[in-house]
């Protein structure tokens, strides 16, 4: 089988660990320490944008930004970021006018009530006419990117709902589309989440977890049965076919493998070259999770499985404490390369996976 390294995010202050675990004749685990931030592109991951008194470096500018947090400072983050990008290779060019759209959509949404005063509406026009041109010239760059698509879509929704006349007595508006963040994007990379549920679980339970993993992928795949050995005929609640959720949730049906559904329902339907966090039904994920582990990805490449927490779980096992065996972890957080995942297709899956599915893939990646 191919060499594969487990990496876990650590939750430090001044540094996040990535611990790699060699599985090849042999274990040897290494440590490396990474600085905030720091990805494949130290140089320009650390320029600092100054602003009322303040630096942000792009970083901390995108990871603001996708927690919904939005000022004058980030904006001259991301554009001092864009400018310095002007050369560099597509794949930052592309992430960078993504990330900068979102950035005008989301500035465009905040202030966008048809009932605002002109200085308002010229505000809002400007934002969402930056927004299509820059997915615009990032189509060009890129033309498959689904981030810099709906970004665009949606930028020209909003436009136009801006123009609409106004009722006298409107009804209360939906909210108008979040822009799409490119991993989500962090050199290019795209992340989406996998994960799957029961009918139990999927109004209450479900619904929390794909709230709190909206805001920092680009996309959930929801893997379901028709029917359930334990639970019966599994009904898809209304809250799917309403926005966010209708254009950022896929539900995949298919047959019902148990736990183990979390890996493989949704393996054909996720983008060829994404990046899948796999992921529990019944948890809720930290706003910097995908982020954190998108970046380790981003140095350790995609031939790997990216374990969240995986220190802690390893600490719980080396003391001897009771435990269910192998160092895979999904309900914390799982983040596979597509290919990877497909490829765990093929592994063959026994009864006992539908009840084990964590075990079934740590003895996949020994």
């Amino acid at each position: 089988s191919p060499l594969f390294k487990l990496f876990w995010m650590g939750q430090g202050r001044n540094t996040f660990v990535c611990m790699k675990i060699f599985l090849f004749w042999g274990t040897n685990i290494v440590n490396a320490y990474l600085q905030p931030g720091q990805s494949e592109d130290i140089s320009s991951k650390a320029r600092k944008v100054a602003s009322h008194g303040k630096t942000l470096t792009y970083d901390e500018a995108l990871q603001a930004a996708s927690r919904g947090s939005i000022d004058e400072r980030i904006l001259s983050a991301f554009q001092n970021e864009h400018e310095s990008l002007k050369f560099d290779s597509v794949d930052k060019r592309v992430a960078i006018k993504v990330n900068l759209a979102a950035l005008h959509l989301d500035l465009g949404n905040r202030r966008g009530n048809p009932n605002g005063n002109a200085e308002d509406k010229k505000y809002v026009r400007e934002n969402y006419q930056a927004c299509i041109r820059l997915c615009q010239e990032a189509l060009e760059l890129d033309a498959t990117n689904i981030n810099a698509q709906a970004n665009l879509k949606s930028a020209h929704k909003n436009l136009a709902l801006q123009s609409q006349p106004v009722d006298a007595d409107p009804a209360p508006p939906r909210p108008p589309p979040a822009g799409r963040w490119d991993g989500s994007a962090w050199g290019g990379r795209t992340v989406v989440a996998s994960l799957t549920t029961i009918p139990p679980r999927i109004d209450g339970d479900c619904r929390r977890a794909i709230d709190s993993l909206l805001p920092q992928v680009a996309h959930v795949y929801l893997a379901v049965s028709d029917f359930y050995e334990r639970f019966g005929a599994m009904t898809v609640p209304a809250y799917l076919r309403a926005e966010p959720y209708a254009s950022r949730v896929t539900v995949t049906v298919g047959p019902d493998r148990g736990a183990a559904t979390k890996y493989v329902g949704s393996a054909a339907a996720v983008p060829a070259d994404a990046w899948v966090l796999v992921c529990d039904d019944d948890q809720e994920y930290h706003p910097t999770l995908v982020a954190r582990m998108a970046r380790a990805a981003v140095s350790g490449g995609p031939g790997r499985a990216y374990q969240n927490n995986l220190g802690g779980i390893r600490a719980w096992c080396d003391a001897g404490r009771p435990n269910d065996g192998g160092a895979v972890r999904g309900y914390v957080g799982l983040l596979l390369h597509a290919p990877v995942l497909r490829a765990l297709t093929r592994f063959a899956l026994p009864a006992a996976a539908r009840y084990a599915d964590d075990q079934w893939a740590a003895a996949y990646f020994p």
